[in-house]
């Protein structure tokens, strides 16, 4: 699998401020979402005549978060045998697992894009990454109404974030909070192993195309 030299998607939040008059313009969308996580399992979802389409989404980096770290992978699960699964190295110096996360669900919008009829869909993503939901669905907009800016600094990973925040307005979407286990104990017909076993292959996708990169720079 090639490398995906993802160094354009992080330039400094300056170059970026000129584009933020347009960005405002852009806050009146119809994105059906869920804003707060805290309510995702309890929010109820109308959807009339309209495929439901889970994803399943994570990423790693190897020596996450320190400087000499290049290494990572993205995983997108959307189920067995599907087109659509994607295991990417991704080479970045300094690459962190928030990036790689947030660039999995990147790659799962743009795949879904690609592939359905997004007027007659909703997407639900399931991810392990609590910084990733509330980004995209909570800190993102308020950050968009602002300007994107923040109280106390720079906002982490800004250009990437933007990036998901234009590709996902026009779908009809949720986001799940889904818990990481290294091993299952749920029976094969619950909704709780369909989980896990998703979780557990974007997470294989993802670890295993950040090994396969180091095992060929190194």
């Amino acid at each position: 699998m090639m490398s995906s030299d993802i160094r354009h998607w992080f330039g400094s939040n300056k170059d970026k401020d000129k584009d933020k008059d347009k960005d405002k313009d852009k806050d009146k969308d119809t994105r059906k979402s869920v804003s707060n996580i805290d309510e995702l399992s309890d929010t109820p979802i109308h959807i009339n005549k309209m495929k439901r389409l889970k994803v399943y989404t994570d990423g790693s980096a190897l020596s996450n978060g320190q400087k000499d770290c290049c290494c990572g992978g993205i995983g997108v699960f959307f189920g067995d045998n599907d087109d659509r699964n994607i295991h990417k190295e991704v080479y970045r110096k300094g690459v962190t697992n928030n990036q790689c996360e947030l660039l999995a669900i990147y790659e799962a919008i743009v795949a879904i894009k690609r592939t359905e009829d997004i007027s007659r869909i909703h997407i639900e993503f399931c991810s392990d990454s609590e910084y990733s939901i509330k980004v995209i669905t909570k800190w993102a907009p308020k950050w968009r109404n602002d300007g994107w800016k923040k109280k106390g600094g720079d906002i982490k990973n800004l250009n990437l974030i933007k990036h998901i925040m234009t590709e996902i307005k026009t779908l009809r979407y949720n986001f799940k909070h889904v818990k990481a286990h290294k091993s299952c104990n749920f029976p094969k017909h619950t909704e709780q192993y369909k989980d896990w076993y998703g979780n557990y292959m974007a997470d294989q996708y993802a670890n295993q195309s950040a090994k396969n990169l180091k095992k060929r720079i190194h």
